[in-house]
């Protein structure tokens, strides 16, 4: 909201709901929305994405480094993947960029990765997939942990006790010598 103080005059400019995006004056400096309902319907796709992403092109584009084949997110990231915070809300890159290529992604679905890159943005190397979906891509491009380390880890955690993971001979022989280092 802006202000303009011009001696005892106080000239108010209105402000875009950030809802239905339709101005009002605010009564208030901190009023977001124009009235109840927009509040509601905010609180209400709060998890979601932000329905129409307006602004958010050029703030996207300046994050991203065009290539030939990948097209690298530069912004932040959690567990390798791009975010992005967009009104408030923390976005996934690979989804806004889903979204301002593509249009809304389907409740229930996500965006996966045909190039396996975590910060890859480029709408050509993503796809709508359910979680079945995302198992089997993982499984069939063999980036599933596994191996005879993985599954003595496993063995421990299933097990849920450090008597259980005694049975394990590498464990077994870890602890031996732990004791003896101790002892001498």
């Amino acid at each position: 909201m802006k202000v303009a103080i011009t001696g005892e005059d106080v000239k108010v400019i209105m402000r875009a709901c950030e809802s239905c995006h339709l101005p009002f004056t605010p009564r208030v400096v901190w009023q977001r929305f124009c009235r109840p309902a927009c509040k509601q319907k905010a609180l209400r796709n709060r998890g979601r994405q932000h329905p129409t992403l307006l602004g958010i092109e050029s703030v996207f584009w300046q994050r991203v480094r065009k290539e030939e084949s990948c097209w690298p997110w530069l912004g932040g990231t959690h567990q390798g993947y791009g975010r992005i915070v967009f009104k408030g809300q923390d976005l996934s890159a690979p989804a806004v960029a889903w979204t301002l290529a593509h249009g809304p992604i389907p409740k229930g679905q996500w965006v996966l990765h045909h190039c396996d890159n975590r910060r890859c943005v480029r709408a050509e190397h993503l796809f709508l997939g359910d979680i079945i979906a995302n198992t089997r891509d993982r499984d069939q491009k063999g980036r599933q942990a596994r191996g005879p380390r993985f599954s003595a880890v496993m063995r421990i955690v299933a097990a849920r006790g450090a008597r259980n993971a005694m049975a394990n001979p590498v464990f077994r022989e870890r602890a031996r010598a732990r004791r003896w280092r101790r002892a001498s």
